[in-house]
């Protein structure tokens, strides 16, 4: 199983959060994990978010950002070029998604065979099966 992640699903990873656990089993069950190159600066971005509303330390935030490294040679990325980029604009006009929640799903549309979508936003997850792709979790309370 190919397993794309969007940033919400890495950042279970890094943090103890409400559906890290499943995120660890899904990613030990696929055969390599998918995401697009923005969800980097994403998870610095939710990263830099967590210590400045003090759910992380200092010396915390800095090991997570290590983390962050370690996890990101683990992961395979699809770069956002100009037809990404396009295919995006199409699925945030359709689905009407966010910037970035329009290149995930973009990125998400761009892998062979039918991958599983590890995503803990409604409203991505809301686009991505009306596209018919398998979710992870299969049932979920999104934000």
């Amino acid at each position: 199983m190919i397993l794309y992640a969007d940033t919400s699903a890495l950042m279970k990873l890094l943090l103890a959060e409400d559906g890290s656990q499943e995120m660890r089993e899904g990613r030990t069950s696929a055969a390599f994990t998918v995401t697009v190159l923005i969800a980097n600066a994403e998870l610095a971005s939710a990263i830099g978010a967590a210590h400045r509303a003090g759910r992380l330390n200092r010396p915390e935030r800095d090991d997570v950002m290590s983390e962050v490294g370690r996890l990101w040679d683990a992961v395979e990325t699809i770069d956002v070029d100009e037809s990404l980029v396009r295919k995006a604009a199409d699925l945030s006009g359709r689905f009407g998604l966010r910037g970035y929640d329009s290149v995930h799903l973009a990125g998400l549309t761009s892998l062979p065979g039918e991958p599983v979508f590890a995503c803990w936003d409604r409203d991505l997850r809301r686009a991505a099966a009306m596209m018919n792709y398998a979710l992870l979790p299969p049932e979920a309370n999104p934000r």
